[in-house]
């Protein structure tokens, strides 16, 4: 699963050197995250924006690496110190989230019957 997760991280930001965090990965090019942390029962992994300073970044690495593994939805150990890492002396906006891993296939039975364009059905008018 952690696996998954390091996907993810590297799927939703463009990362620059040393696999920082530049910005969100969509078309608009949105700021990203000073800091995202994710986990599962295999451990956790976080990524650190680009402009944070360097002592910041290794103090939320520090604190990473005694977070406990996410078994189940809860609130990170250290949250109460991320926080004033992360905003100095203002508020700090932060969501939790969960990511679910669904299979490849799906069996849905319906009883629509789908036609594309490319069909060579009958005709609908």
């Amino acid at each position: 699963m952690l696996h998954w997760l390091d996907i993810d991280y590297r799927t939703l930001f463009r990362l620059g050197d040393g696999g920082r965090i530049e910005r969100e990965n969509d078309p608009e090019g949105s700021p990203g995250p000073g800091f995202w942390l994710a986990g599962c029962a295999e451990g956790n992994i976080f990524g650190v924006r680009t402009d944070v300073p360097e002592d910041i970044a290794e103090e939320l690495e520090r604190l990473v690496a005694d977070e406990p593994p996410f078994t189940h939805p809860g609130i990170p150990k250290h949250l109460g110190r991320y926080l004033p890492l992360l905003g100095g002396s203002g508020p700090v906006k932060y969501n939790f989230g969960l990511i679910y891993e669904l299979p490849h296939a799906l069996a849905y039975e319906g009883r629509a019957r789908l036609i594309v364009s490319a069909t060579n059905g009958p005709r609908l008018s």
